[in-house]
């Protein structure tokens, strides 16, 4: 593919543009025939910059010439903030991809880190690095979340209950899906996790319960 940026736009704050072509190597195939030489144009945007777009439909102004001299500086005084504000969300996702990978690393560890507290981000990791195969759900993690912290427990108890009934999680994930398997029952990571406190942690089970239907599984497991 071929791909050329194209110029700011007429306010000061960018489009990204791509123009395209068909591989060489593609044009080989059938389906691809007498398409040689076609380009098309891929435009990449941020929310934000939908947004400016967005302004610009409003407002009507199609060019710089188009907007009274009054109002232009306080045009590139918005377009410059919601471009400052692009950079800035980039850095914090990047910031944040290099905290998940520093979880991840102490979690992969024997000794995770016990001062971390359970947030959102260092639940998930877990769950994504335990149950790779299974759906999220930000609902039951939430909730799992502010349960494990109104308890004090940390990363380190759910690996350790992990490690320590991860044989019988998965024999009474298999039974739960076979009992359930006809009315659509949806097992997600949070729901495995919340099994391994169900069997494991004696405090969780007596300030939550156990959930309904899950009783006769998880009793039937607990040594």
């Amino acid at each position: 593919d071929k791909e050329e940026l194209l110029d700011d736009d007429q306010f000061g704050y960018r489009s990204v543009h791509y123009m395209i072509t068909i591989k060489d190597e593609w044009l080989a195939v059938p389906n691809y025939k007498g398409l040689a030489g076609l380009k098309a144009e891929v435009q990449v945007r941020t929310n934000l910059m939908h947004t400016w777009a967005e302004i610009e439909h409003k407002l009507e102004y199609k060019n710089d010439d188009d907007i009274p001299t009054k109002f232009k500086r306080k045009f590139s005084r918005i377009s410059a903030q919601l471009e400052m504000a692009d950079e800035q969300f980039d850095e914090l996702r990047q910031e944040i991809t290099n905290y998940r990978n520093e979880v991840l690393k102490s979690t992969m560890s024997e000794q995770p880190d016990t001062a971390e507290v359970v947030n959102m981000d260092t639940l998930q990791v877990f769950l994504n690095y335990y149950f790779p195969n299974l759906d999220k759900s930000a609902r039951l993690s939430n909730s799992l979340v502010k349960d494990m912290n109104s308890l004090g427990l940390s990363l380190k108890n759910l690996k350790e209950y992990y490690d320590k009934n991860h044989e019988v999680l998965d024999k009474i994930v298999d039974e739960v899906l076979d009992n359930t398997e006809e009315n659509g029952f949806k097992w997600y990571q949070a729901s495995s996790a919340i099994t391994l406190l169900e069997l494991s942690c004696p405090a969780y089970v007596e300030k939550f319960g156990i959930r309904t239907g899950m009783e006769e599984f998880i009793k039937s497991y607990i040594k």
